[in-house]
């Protein structure tokens, strides 16, 4: 049945209602970005006309949306998150570009600072994102050393909610020097993404398989990650927690 139009219906809000969510192509990033630029100038729109941020919250399909385009593409989106949950996203000014907006987030359990989320990444490279998956790679390089500590804290208390560690409620902090941090230092002192990307596995598509095929490079960096932090398994509130206390 086609879409029916009011007269009083802006240009935003005609092409959030033509977006046929379950139709999306994921594997289509400029297509992602057409996206998020519907749902960003539509939700500007409410902004601007309710005077107060309009939440984008779970429950709606421009959530689910946004939080699996994000969580694929951005290359950060583990760091900016400290993989906690998402409560939902808003549009509001970009920082310092007065003239433009971007999304936002909010934590379930923590606010933090460097919350702002742009979309121009969606089609760097022609689709491949090198940094996203050169991160990718660093985080399955230390899978087995996180899992390690988590099998040894369960039945252990977490130090900041007092609660008994199991493996479903255990998240890992990084202590000293955080994730972002390591791995930001790890990547220039490697020569650089584009280097870095050399050595990972793609497959067809260009869907890097999340690790180097070099082995001396994943001992390179696990040994780098043992010896610039350390791991403390806390419970995921417990981590939440920790990570408001940092953004203070």
């Amino acid at each position: 049945m086609p879409i029916q139009y009011s007269l009083f219906e802006s240009v935003a809000e005609m092409k959030f209602r033509e977006i046929i969510w379950e139709e999306i192509d994921y594997a289509k990033p400029t297509k992602v970005k057409d996206v998020c630029k519907i749902i960003k100038d539509y939700y500007w729109e409410q902004t601007k006309n309710e005077s107060k941020a309009v939440k984008i919250v779970p429950d709606k399909p421009e959530f689910v949306f946004l939080h699996k385009a994000y969580s694929i593409y951005h290359p950060d989106w583990m760091e900016k998150t400290h993989g906690l949950d998402v409560a939902y996203f808003y549009v509001d000014k970009a920082p310092d570009q007065w003239n433009n907006q971007c999304f936002y987030f909010e934590l379930d359990e923590c606010h933090v600072t460097d919350n702002h989320l742009g979309y121009s990444f969606f089609q760097k490279g022609g689709g491949i994102n090198k940094e996203r998956d050169v991160k990718k790679c660093c985080r399955e390089a230390i899978s087995g050393i996180k899992n390690d500590a988590k099998r040894k804290a369960i039945g252990a208390t977490c130090t900041i909610t007092g609660e008994i560690l199991t493996w479903d409620n255990i998240d890992i902090h990084h202590e000293d020097l955080s994730f972002r941090e390591l791995l930001a230092n790890w990547i220039e002192n490697k020569g650089g993404v584009d280097l870095l990307y050399k050595k990972v596995n793609v497959t067809v598509g260009n869907n890097a398989i999340t690790e180097f095929t070099d082995e001396d490079l994943i001992k390179d960096f696990q040994e780098y990650h043992n010896s610039h932090t350390h791991l403390i398994p806390l419970t995921k509130k417990g981590h939440a927690i920790m990570h408001c206390k940092k953004e203070k």
